[in-house]
């Protein structure tokens, strides 16, 4: 199943036939002009057209003249998804600044650290943090001193210059989830948003007209690619007040896409019995391992489901199933898309590169490129693609350990857990152990009317993996070690496991 050594996966066919984009400068006042009457973004609040839009964002970018920054200099935002904050980080991007969202659940001390190790000096805040903000940090600011109610002109508000979507000045700097080892700032440029979006949308149909539901968080690359796919196709931004009741939220706005990691799937599907919402297009998956019987689950209710791989690094999705594809193709994380490019090196390692990978990570004023000297970016993540292109995912390279010997990839344990009907989470650790060096226990988190029996348990394991694959002890997943992002700190669960096993 494996290609031969160095051959490159890329999509060229799409390439070639949308060679026009490459000499075409896509600005946000073209597409603003466009789509002026179509909605751009929907709260609860209220409701505004592209044209509603434009001018909010250009005189909170009037507004942001007051301040003393020039372009390219980083600031923080560190809020809940909101109304404001889109508007906010649309009018940073035309003064041409490099926005940072920042988890808003980090401790002060955190989020301070995160500010200097990007050499950001403002930071704007949301009303529900600007307290415990304001005593720790100088140049702070509040999101809703920016607030604009609009006027009655119907003439688009004077800009020094068009912002163009696909220019390669700065626009981001998002940390990775830290989910191996600590975050890292991402920088990234609005081309690897721009070409992120095109070519998420020229797999995922998105139309004038249709809603988007923001279910990730801003400070998340899921949440901002969002922002860039809906602007390119007229579509508009949905913003919920909370990211929990979602099934309420896409009944109650009409939702037609939505992009999910697996909780929030599973928790979903409890919320509705019978068919989806009518007016759900499409529902995109990612950001870690979505077990098999979700899948399933989702397909036998009729959920327009879009399985993925993707990365901070590479602006979000990097390969993604087709529209329509079968539950077995599901299974794997889909195909590559446009303006990316994919390869498997001789060790079975994913490395990728094209028009959405980041200009490299930021640390203490620097820049590190994170390429080899051919450009392509090691993911640090095994896998495969299959004989018609589909990629298989297998775990990270630095998850692998040895135990008396034999090699052990946590991910497919994993990945045999998941298919237990009931379990909706799977993480598996090492310990040390004298005799063998590690042996794996697992965590795992089950349906809440589901009771998990030990025994039954390793027998279905037994029958899917050898037995020094077989974890030696079963653990309940603890919530408490999440690391309030989207994904579990595998760090954090083997010193925790470590220690219980110690205590026994």
């Amino acid at each position: 199943m494996h290609p031969p050594p160095e051959i490159c996966f890329t999509n060229c066919l799409n390439l070639r036939k949308n060679m026009t984009l490459e000499t075409t400068t896509y600005t946000l006042e073209k597409l603003v002009q466009q789509y002026r009457q179509y909605p751009a973004i929907i709260s609860t609040d209220l409701q505004l057209t592209y044209e509603d839009f434009y001018q909010r964002i250009t005189r909170i970018s009037e507004l942001l003249k007051e301040i003393p920054l020039r372009e390219n200099d980083t600031i923080t935002l560190v809020s809940d998804n909101s109304l404001t904050m889109v508007l906010f980080m649309w009018a940073a991007w035309l003064r041409k600044l490099v926005v940072t969202p920042l988890n808003p659940s980090f401790p002060p001390t955190q989020l301070i650290a995160m500010m200097k190790n990007i050499n950001s000096r403002q930071m704007f805040v949301g009303k529900n943090y600007l307290p415990q903000l304001r005593e720790h940090v100088t140049g702070i600011y509040a999101l809703k001193d920016f607030l604009y109610s609009g006027n009655d002109s119907h003439e688009f508000p004077a800009t020094q210059e068009e912002l163009a979507l696909d220019a390669p000045h700065p626009a981001t700097i998002i940390y990775t989830s830290g989910s191996t080892g600590s975050p890292r700032a991402a920088l990234h440029s609005l081309r690897n948003h721009f070409y992120s979006a095109l070519g998420s949308n020229q797999n995922i149909q998105l139309h004038p007209g249709d809603r988007w539901l923001l279910s990730l968080p801003l400070y998340h690359v899921g949440g901002i690619a969002v922002l860039f796919r809906t602007l390119l196709a007229g579509a508009a931004v949905v913003i919920p007040p909370d990211r929990k009741q979602l099934y309420h939220w896409m009944t109650k706005f009409n939702v037609t896409h939505l992009s999910l990691v697996s909780t929030q799937l599973y928790r979903l599907m409890n919320d509705f019995n019978q068919a989806p919402p009518a007016t759900l297009k499409a529902v995109l998956l990612g950001g870690s391992a979505i077990p098999a019987s979700l899948i399933r689950e989702g397909v036998d209710k009729a959920l327009p489901l879009f399985t993925s791989y993707g990365s901070t690094e590479m602006s979000s999705q990097i390969c993604t199933t087709p529209p329509g594809a079968s539950p077995e193709k599901l299974m794997t994380s889909g195909r590559l898309l446009p303006y990316r490019e994919l390869k498997i090196s001789q060790n079975g390692e994913i490395l990728v590169r094209g028009k959405t990978l980041f200009l490299g990570y930021v640390k203490n004023r620097n820049i590190d490129p994170a390429r080899d000297e051919d450009g392509w970016f090691h993911t640090g993540d095994l896998g495969e693609m299959t004989e018609d292109g589909y990629l298989i995912v297998h775990g990270r390279k630095d998850n692998m350990f040895i135990s008396g010997g034999e090699n052990i990839q946590p991910e497919e344990i994993e990945r045999v857990l998941l298919q237990w009907d009931g379990v909706t989470e799977a993480m598996v650790v090492p310990v040390r152990d004298v005799e063998f060096g590690f042996r794996p226990v697992a965590f795992i988190a089950v349906r809440e009317d589901v009771v998990i029996d030990d025994t039954e348990l390793r027998l279905f394991l037994e029958s899917h993996l050898p037995r020094f694959k077989i974890p030696i002890r079963f653990f309940d997943f603890p919530e408490t070690f999440r690391n309030k992002g989207l994904k579990i700190s595998r760090k954090q669960l083997q010193s925790y496991a470590q220690e219980i096993v110690k205590q026994k």
